[in-house]
């Protein structure tokens, strides 16, 4: 069955690739494709002294490229980046946490500075995790423990490499980026999340995934930073960071890397839409970071998330994306710091536009805030209590406080989540798990209505008509493979 289910991947690889190239056809007629600049020399904000030193470290054969900043006697916070990223878009946490803390931020294998295999066999889960276990080795000259820092793509493989080497690992700090399973299960649920993110079937194409990372003189970062514009603190944000970006990735060569972690996705792994539990909590410290207008991550799947780990906190970053640690990096940088060490003091979570919706507040003390979310067994004993928690004993507090959520009407007559506290200007995440899941979703929903709104009509008609043809003229059962609690009468 798995070379059946292979063969419908490539499929939609092909279809949605032909899609896209027919869809610029226009462009190319009417001359509207922009020739791409030449950049012979590196922007001056990548050699800045002070965001550290530039090192090489080699491993089985391959040369990585790495920035750190600090003393090598502090602990080692190290830093692994999103696909299209490379090692700058920690430049705020290594000017940041450097001032108690030996901050490592790393190129993966592929971007930036570092080697570029040219295989897809290069760049899976087992060989990227041994090397990182490998980097690890040869910088810490002890078996001391390091905090981990992943966003999207570096905070998929910092989950895979904390549950393969827990024990390398004191604290965990995921940006954005549920548990690989999870949103594995997530991207793939419906006929609708096949199509919103076909992207990932056109990776499988040879050649034509990188010939489009780089149309329009490397578009996508215009795009990227136009929208990031909208959330980001302006003076955490230049043309000169756009500029670096398109610097780095100005070469198709450039994403050959990138697409071959895309490439290796295991799409046609049915087994992930098996309900069952985790086989054993990863005995580490996690604490999940999440912006309240990222489109792609909902509380749904960080609670989901919070099931893999023994013990999980999570924080909703005002004003921010899918990048809080560059759109919002001071409020990050002091939920990192006090994460880390832990001291009692105030954090002040940045003002909320007119605009923005309410958003969960952080703790005064980030191991209050472990403490409160407690244990994943925990978690999962608490869910048929009440919404409220009133004298919560985890291992070492006893919190006498109690936290409501609860939704209040506006003005608008639309639905908002709110949070309230008692003794407390700060709080944190508190519920059950499978309580915020519930409001979880109707918080994300108001986010996205707009859109979902004005995608409903064509995206259920485009849907509707892949199903049709699949189902009538090609006979495969591809629905069963997805949407496998699909009922009869949907279908």
């Amino acid at each position: 069955m798995d070379y059946i289910r292979e063969i419908q991947i490539q499929s939609f690889a092909f279809v949605f690739g032909g899609l896209r190239v027919a869809s610029k056809i226009p462009q190319w007629i009417r001359g509207r494709h922009v020739e791409m600049a030449i950049r012979e020399s590196p922007p001056e904000c990548l050699s800045d002294p002070l965001l550290g030193r530039h090192l090489f470290a080699k491993i089985n054969g391959t040369k990585y490229h790495y920035v750190e900043s600090g003393s090598r006697r502090q602990e080692m916070i190290l830093c692994l980046h999103d696909f299209g990223d490379f090692w700058y878009g920690w430049r705020n946490q290594l000017r940041g946490l450097s001032h108690s803390n030996w901050v490592v931020a790393l190129d993966l294998k592929g971007f930036g500075d570092s080697e570029k295999p040219f295989m897809a066999s290069k760049y899976k889960d087992d060989v990227v995790i041994d090397e990182l276990k490998k980097f690890i080795d040869v910088l810490q000259e002890n078996d001391k423990k390091i905090v981990l820092v992943g966003h999207g793509l570096g905070g998929h493989i910092a989950w895979k490499f904390i549950e393969k080497y827990p024990y390398m690992v004191s604290k965990f700090i995921s940006i954005s980026t549920p548990h690989p399973r999870i949103w594995l299960k997530h991207v793939m649920r419906s006929w609708r999340s096949v199509i919103e993110n076909r992207w990932l079937y056109v990776c499988r194409l040879p050649f034509l995934p990188e010939m489009e990372m780089v149309s329009n003189d490397l578009e996508v970062f215009d795009k990227r930073f136009k929208k990031s514009s909208s959330v980001t603190d302006l003076t955490n944000y230049s043309n000169f960071d756009k500029e670096a970006y398109k610097y780095t990735f100005s070469r198709t060569a450039d994403w050959q890397g990138p697409i071959n972690y895309l490439r290796n996705l295991h799409l046609a792994d049915s087994t992930i839409f098996k309900r069952e539990e985790p086989n054993h909590c990863i005995p580490v410290e996690t604490l999940f970071l999440v912006g309240n207008n990222d489109p792609e991550v909902s509380l749904d799947l960080v609670s989901q998330s919070a099931e893999y780990v023994d013990r999980f906190a999570s924080q909703i970053i005002n004003g921010a994306g899918h990048n809080p640690h560059q759109e919002q990096p001071d409020f990050v940088n002091k939920l990192i710091a006090k994460f880390v060490e832990g001291p009692d003091s105030d954090i002040k979570a940045p003002k909320k536009k007119d605009n923005a919706p309410h958003i969960f507040k952080t703790q005064k003390s980030t191991g209050d805030l472990i403490n409160s979310s407690g244990t994943a067994h925990q978690r999962r004993d608490e869910g048929n209590k009440d919404h409220n928690l009133e004298n919560c004993n985890t291992d070492n507090h006893n919190i006498n406080k109690t936290t409501k959520i609860a939704e209040e009407p506006n003005n608008n007559n639309n639905n908002k989540l709110v949070c309230s506290t008692e003794e407390t200007a700060a709080i944190s995440f508190k519920n059950p798990v499978n309580k915020v899941m519930e409001y979880g979703t109707n918080m994300i929903n108001s986010y996205k209505a707009p859109v979902d709104k004005a995608l409903e009509s064509s995206s259920n008609m485009l849907s509707s008509g892949i199903t049709s043809i699949t189902n009538k003229v090609t006979k495969i059962p591809v629905i069963e493979q997805y949407v496998p609690w699909l009922s009869e009468d949907d279908q």
